[in-house]
């Protein structure tokens, strides 16, 4: 975790990485407005002689200031005792524009916060993320100040993303071509999926490292490893380790966090921290060194998995009760030639979102099969099925497998850029093997459906793209696709 937080600090802040050669250190983090009230939250390092509370005072507005331990700092600077740094939370009444006249003194340092580059935080509770063994307190500091804070939040700070220029490469290619033209099929299959593929392969031969942050005490031979992407929202982790935390027959399984997102490294391992100091339930973070796409993010994934069997699980799903995970691994090993087994994905209204899915041609994009979900909207109570039963194929939403299929038939392809139909690719890789696809209906899961991509760049480029990857797979398949659908 340390020299990734490093390569953040180089990429994304040279001015902090310059500041971090200094013997004492000063970072403001998140700044937060509320009723003319005015949260700031940072830390203090000294490399050299342990700090004390009264290290620091506040010098040009009458501030109330809350001194908390920041471990995640201690570890990310390689600091030998948590004596070395706090962190703190300083409130007063005004604006943020009265931060640029305020200085932060420590013994002869001085740093004007004018000079500290620092992101806008929404609410009181995405500031809370940043505090971890003294929530409590911090809660309680907050609320004596007069803020109005969600005492059970963990939230997600606004990310402010610097643009990708592979991404937008592809954009580029995407803006010249239009779906709807008769050859569309033919001029993406021989001129536009070559070229973002040549971009895309180029991208993942530069994918050669990541950083592991293991959270409590690791698993010696875990049964299962759960694998979970994570871009963009990362709250969802504490959502999905309250509720694993709560299952008794999660003791003897791995959680491995993938964050395929590099800008929110550094919060995902604030929040990861804090969330293991909540729940006390072991899991493991991946850092990627790229955004590696959903196909590479898994990839990874299941490269730090040590479990015989995986569950590939999306960071916006949660269970509906206990037992589900131990009935699914009964199932899969009870279905006769079973690669694959998927779950039953409901929405919030107790719809059906997903209950296996099925290719289908779509006369307005022709030459593409679709990946079509048959009992979408169907409320669950009509969904009348065998325990599990055969699809055609499921979604990669939540897929559970044998690690070694996983790794036999050479995981997702990776060449699906960015998402979207890597895992009907799987589905047929695993076909083709001789397998077959079922789904539960009696394991059922809330699907937040897109919500873990919301942060992601919108516009009609990535349905474009989408259509693309279409092409990819009947490219790949067009044989097998003509047996089966």
């Amino acid at each position: 975790m340390k020299s990734t937080v490093k390569k953040i600090i180089k990429a994304r802040l040279p001015g902090v990485a310059k500041r971090l050669s200094k013997q004492r250190v000063l970072n403001i983090d998140w700044v937060c407005s509320q009723d003319d009230k005015v949260i700031v939250c940072g830390w203090l390092v000294d490399r050299l002689s342990p700090l004390s509370n009264s290290s620091l005072i506040v010098e040009g507005v009458e501030s109330e200031l809350l001194i908390f331990e920041r471990q995640d700092v201690v570890n990310s600077m390689g600091l030998s005792s948590s004596q070395y740094c706090f962190g703190f939370l300083l409130t007063f009444d005004g604006t943020i524009a009265e931060l640029n006249d305020t200085k932060l003194v420590s013994d002869n340092h001085h740093f004007p916060i004018s000079e500290q580059r620092y992101g806008i935080a929404g609410s009181p509770s995405e500031i809370l993320a940043h505090v971890a063994t003294d929530r409590d307190k911090a809660i309680n500091f907050l609320l004596r100040m007069g803020f109005d804070v969600d005492e059970k939040a963990i939230a997600a700070p606004k990310i402010s993303r610097s643009l990708d220029k592979d991404v937008q490469k592809i954009k580029r290619i995407l803006d010249g071509i239009n779906v709807h033209d008769e050859d569309f099929f033919s001029v993406t299959q021989n001129h536009v999926l070559p070229e973002i593929q040549k971009i895309w392969k180029a991208r993942i031969a530069k994918f050669t490292s990541s950083e592991v942050q293991v959270l409590g005490d690791e698993l010696e031979n875990p049964k299962i490893s759960i694998v979970i992407p994570i871009y963009g929202r990362f709250d969802f982790i504490q959502h999905q380790i309250a509720q694993f935390s709560s299952d008794n027959e999660f003791r003897n399984v791995e959680v491995i966090f993938v964050v395929d997102d590099p800008e929110i490294s550094r919060m995902v391992n604030i929040t990861a921290f804090g969330v293991y100091q909540i729940f006390k339930f072991p899991f493991k973070v991946v850092y990627s060194d790229f955004n590696r796409g959903f196909s590479g993010a898994n990839n990874l994934g299941v490269s730090h998995a040590r479990g015989e069997k995986l569950l590939l699980l999306n960071s916006d799903i949660l269970p509906s009760r206990t037992g589900w995970l131990s009935e699914l691994n009964t199932q899969h090993s009870a279905a006769a030639d079973c690669g694959i087994l998927g779950a039953t994905l409901i929405y919030e209204d107790d719809t059906v979102q997903h209950a296996g899915m099925e290719f289908r041609h779509d006369s307005h994009y022709p030459g593409i099969l679709m990946n079509h979900h048959p009992y979408k909207g169907v409320p669950v109570s009509l969904l009348h099925k065998e325990p599990v039963f055969e699809v055609p194929i499921t979604t990669g939403a939540c897929m559970f497998m044998d690690k070694s299929l996983y790794q036999e038939i050479g995981g997702f392809d990776p060449l699906y850029v960015l998402g979207d139909f890597e895992d009907s690719d799987l589905c047929l890789k695993v076909i083709d093997k001789g397998l077959k696809i079922y789904c539960s209906s009696s394991v059922r899961l809330y699907h937040l459906e897109r919500l873990s991509q919301n942060l992601v760049d919108q516009g009609d480029w990535k349905f474009k793209l989408t259509l693309v990857n279409g092409v990819h797979q009947m490219n790949k398949w067009s044989s097998l696709l003509e047996e089966i659908a």
